[in-house]
């Protein structure tokens, strides 16, 4: 059997693309509709493709699921700010190049890759540090709040435990979005930056 082998492109939203999908063509249309757009985000996948379903895929069909259960899971995310892949090309693309060419593709997400195109990277996610770091100090006043009031009242007990845990989990996203984003942007100047011929 003859497999295929895949072939990738990024559109201008950032948007990984495979040259041998079988709705590579519709992908291509300019100025689609917002019914369109709405279409192409569902079948934007190896698993829409026919090569999937036939298994002639460089990558065979289990290997896919694979990868796809570990980017539902969030197992693989973007090197850059740490949110999930959204779409399972970008990683195809990554895995591709590194077994056929021995050459690591880091997974970015479509909204770093624009970043990185018109050369805004590290505003945004100077803002987005700053923006996690006022939310985290914000919790913080609210939590040694509700603690004062607890003291007070014993009426708050139950709901200082309910707003602790809600705390909780908000605090530990922010703290971790803090942490992705400061690698990310190591990342970007040890890297990317270097590559770019800036400093």
């Amino acid at each position: 059997m003859k497999f295929i082998e895949p072939s990738f492109e990024i559109d201008n939203k950032g948007r990984t693309m495979c040259k041998n999908h079988t709705y590579y063509q519709f992908f291509k249309i300019s100025n689609k509709t917002i019914y369109e757009e709405k279409q192409l985000e569902k079948i934007l996948t190896c698993k829409a493709c026919e090569h999937y379903y036939n298994n002639n895929c460089y990558f065979p069909k289990r290997e896919i699921d694979l990868i796809e259960r570990d980017r539902q899971k969030e197992r693989i995310k973007c090197v850059l700010c740490g949110n999930r892949i959204h779409r399972l090309l970008t990683i195809v693309q990554s895995l591709y190049y590194e077994a056929k060419f021995n050459v690591k593709v880091p997974p970015i997400c479509c909204d770093c890759h624009l970043s990185l195109n018109d050369q805004s990277f590290m505003k945004r996610t100077m803002l987005r540090l700053v923006l996690f770091m006022i939310s985290f100090l914000i919790s913080i006043s609210l939590i040694f709040y509700f603690f004062i009031t607890l003291l007070s009242s014993s009426i708050f007990i139950i709901f200082g435990l309910i707003f602790f845990i809600f705390w909780f989990s908000t605090s530990i996203k922010d703290i971790k979005k803090i942490f992705y984003l400061r690698e990310g942007r190591k990342y970007y100047k040890k890297f990317i930056s270097q590559s770019n011929g800036k400093k």
